[in-house]
């Protein structure tokens, strides 16, 4: 992955001064320029020091000094002894500068001007000659970014070209700079993908909602479930408590068996005039229950649910129940357009002859 470099963000129209200018000329060029500080060159044009508005002030602070023969005087004349008298650049300058290659990516150089409390470096090719100045401005540029531009460099050179990922297995949006990703993976990528997409130039953040790619990563914990002894009257209240439409159902040993829905219990039970409290669950589920294995793969799952036309699917470890994988599930951890396809699939309408469950 391509990382942004100072020589992209600086600014080449720089201003430098000879280490001969004198001082009225420093000043005259910082003031005609609007600048605050100058690169300092020598003989060769190497980058020997810079000149601020700092640097000028020190000397000129000794007409504003103590009053002579105070111990303050000595102490002041000992601080600015050297810069009070100076009459050129060479020796008004602070040196050695620090500065930054024209190739150092964009958040090296902005650790460089942090560590070393500046406000902006001058910039130098491989020879060591002056070809721009870079601030703290020019480095946290790269943080407006359009989110868009953001969402396609992160698609295009990282999810897909670095690491070739389908775009059904991760997606990145984004908004203001912070970077949502979605979708499932291979465990170990989880990390890896997050770690690539947060050093991407402009990234401010990173949600990282990927997930394992398995049916166990993507179901929500808790099966709602029931015995078949068990009568259709206590599935009713149980389906009432919980606010849902459907229940496992499961033998002595927890297997799943079935599935009864509050359309059962009301065509096959109230309908035939049965007793709720005596029928027993089993006598009105649904035995073709679709399941599917916690170790299946994320891709299987949803062609499960499309094919079968559900809108959520038991999932089971060892025939136990372990959980549920439902539309709300895929919208929230998988990439839209998977969502989108399934969701046009599971509300088309219906072809004749087929049985929606």
């Amino acid at each position: 992955m391509r990382h942004m470099t100072v020589a992209e963000v600086m600014t080449a129209d720089v201003v430098g001064v000879d280490m001969d200018t004198s001082f009225h000329d420093v000043v005259q060029t910082l003031a005609r320029h609007r600048i605050n500080g100058a690169p300092v060159l020598d003989a060769d044009k190497h980058c020997v020091g810079m000149v601020t508005e700092a640097d000028l002030l020190a000397r000129q602070a000794r007409l504003g000094g103590p009053i002579p023969g105070t111990v303050w005087s000595a102490v002041w004349r000992k601080m600015f002894a050297r810069k009070s008298e100076a009459v050129t650049a060479g020796q008004l300058m602070s040196a050695p500068v620090v500065t930054i290659m024209s190739e150092t990516s964009v958040s090296a150089a902005a650790a460089t001007l942090a560590r070393h409390d500046l406000h902006s470096a001058p910039v130098i090719d491989a020879r060591g000659h002056l070809v721009g100045i870079v601030s703290r401005k020019d480095v946290l540029g790269v943080y407006l970014r359009p989110d868009a531009e953001l969402a396609a460099v992160i698609r295009d050179s990282v999810l897909r070209r670095g690491l070739q990922l389908p775009s059904s297995a991760a997606s990145a949006e984004v908004h203001d700079g912070v970077v949502t990703l979605k979708g499932a993976t291979q465990p170990s990528m989880i990390g890896l993908i997050g770690a690539l997409v947060a050093a991407v130039d402009g990234v401010v953040g990173v949600r990282n909602l990927l997930i394992a790619d398995t049916a166990s990563a993507l179901m929500h914990v808790g099966v709602h479930s029931l015995t078949a002894q068990e009568s259709v009257a206590a599935a009713a209240r149980r389906m009432r408590a919980a606010n849902i439409g459907s229940l496992l159902v499961l033998d002595e040993a927890g297997a799943v068996t079935g599935i009864v829905t509050d359309r059962d219990l009301a065509l096959r039970c109230v309908a035939d005039g049965m007793d709720a409290e005596q029928t027993a669950v089993g006598a009105v589920a649904s035995g073709d229950v679709v399941t599917v294995d916690a170790d299946r793969h994320v891709g299987e799952v949803v062609a499960t649910l499309r094919e079968h036309r559900l809108h959520r699917v038991p999932v089971v470890s060892h025939d136990r129940p372990v959980g549920i994988v439902s539309e709300a599930d895929i919208a929230r951890r998988l990439p839209r357009d998977t969502c989108g396809k399934l969701m046009a699939d599971l509300h088309a309408p219906q072809q004749t002859g087929t049985t929606r469950k």
